[in-house]
Parts: structure tokens; C-alpha cells; sequence
């Protein structure tokens, strides 16, 4: 798919309810917010407000049952570094019997549309043959392209906004699990394209990724 990046984005918005990968991302701060404190609790316990335990168990859990946020690690050369991202969403769409359009991608926030955006993201699509959309245990989609050649596509792994491309070159994406959230393994090679629009650098770095994480599903 050689198209617009912008045009692909703007139609993976529409299907994906908001939850694509733009193209130029913005964010006035870096990808992981530090957690904010809470306020200072009244120590009169006169004046303290009074605790649902049965309502905090509850939301508790509902708080537990969301995958966290996931993490790549890129290897170039002699260095290796770590990437954060939002959590993780599947989306699996029924084109027929046993297949379905499959697309991996980072739970973006709002800010992700605006050119200044910093944060990190990932939108990979792919097609699996599936008995059971509910029970991805031992699913493996492997893929590896024809050549080192730029793609116009919104696939890959985005650093930086979408200053850093990390295009897919030879990788296996792996699930296990069944139900509403699943584990995934991301990782092979990646070509690395540095730049926007015309300055994007055409002669990409190869660089080592892996990332192990959950994923929320989602069936259509």
C-alpha cells in the first residue's frame, strides 16, 4: 500500500473510531507523564470523608484489568534503548471464513494529530487465519518485505512524533492468550528512515526490535 501517509491516516481515523496512528504527531511534553501526588488528606478524622471499600475493590480492579503501557527496545549498532508507548490495542476485522484483517496499534492520545507532538506510537497491520477470534493462543503473522525501499505507508513504529520511522523489514508478531486482552511479542528487523516529507534520509539504518507486551482485543 504506497499511498499518502496523511490520506491513510485520515481513513484509519474513521475506521478506528480515532484510534489510528497520525501522521503529524504533537505533544508539548515527553511521551510518559511523571504521576501527580495526591492532595493531602484532612488529618481530622472528624472531617474525613467516609470510604466505600465494597466501590474502591470494584474500581480497583476495573484500574487492574487495563494493560499498562508498552515498551520497545531498539538495538543500532553497540546501543540499545528503550522506548515508551501507550498501551496497546488489537483490532480484528472478519473479511471471510478464518481470515481476518488484524491491526496492532498504540492507544494515541488527542495531541498525537499536532505537528509538534514528541510522543512515540505504532500502528501495524496484518492478516490472520483465526478458528476463534477470541483465542489467538500460539498466532504467529510473520513478514518480510521485498526490499529496502521507503514506504508511503502509516505502518510501523513511529519515535519522536513521526520523525523517526521504523519501517518493518523482517520481523514475527506472536500472540497468546484468549478473552479480551492477549500477550504479544513484537520483534525482528526494522529499517529506520530519519526525516519528514522530502528530507526523510533514503538510506536507512537497520536496527533490532523487540517488544513484549498485552494488548486490549477488540472483535468486529
Amino acid at each position: 500500500m504506497k499511498t499518502n501517509r496523511l490520506l491513510i491516516a485520515a481513513l484509519a481515523g474513521a475506521v478506528l473510531a480515532g484510534c489510528d496512528r497520525p501522521q503529524q504527531k504533537s505533544a508539548s511534553g515527553p511521551a510518559t507523564q511523571p504521576v501527580q501526588t495526591a492532595s493531602t488528606v484532612d488529618q481530622n478524622p472528624q472531617s474525613a470523608p467516609a470510604i466505600d471499600t465494597a466501590d474502591a475493590h470494584t474500581a480497583a480492579a476495573t484500574t487492574t484489568s487495563q494493560p499498562a503501557g508498552v515498551s520497545f527496545l531498539v538495538h543500532q549498532g553497540n546501543t540499545d534503548r528503550m522506548y515508551d508507548f501507550p498501551r496497546a490495542r488489537l483490532r480484528l476485522t472478519k473479511e471471510s471464513d478464518n481470515k481476518y484483517a488484524a491491526v496492532l496499534y498504540s492507544d494515541d492520545p488527542k495531541t498525537a494529530i499536532n505537528s509538534d507532538y514528541h510522543g512515540n506510537s505504532f500502528f501495524l497491520q496484518m492478516k490472520l487465519d483465526l478458528e476463534d477470534p477470541h483465542n489467538l493462543t500460539n498466532v504467529n503473522w510473520p513478514f518480510k518485505a521485498a526490499n529496502s525501499d521507503k514506504d508511503e505507508t502509516a505502518d510501523g513504529i513511529f519515535l519522536d512524533g513521526n520523525r523517526v520511522h521504523l519501517q518493518p523489514s523482517d520481523i514475527m508478531i506472536s500472540f497468546d492468550g484468549s478473552g479480551n486482552t492477549v500477550q504479544v511479542l513484537v520483534m525482528g528487523q526494522f529499517l529506520k528512515f530519519e526525516g519528514t516529507g522530502a528530507d526523510v534520509n533514503r538510506q536507512p539504518a537497520q536496527v533490532g526490535v523487540r517488544g513484549e507486551f498485552s494488548a486490549t482485543v477488540e472483535v468486529k
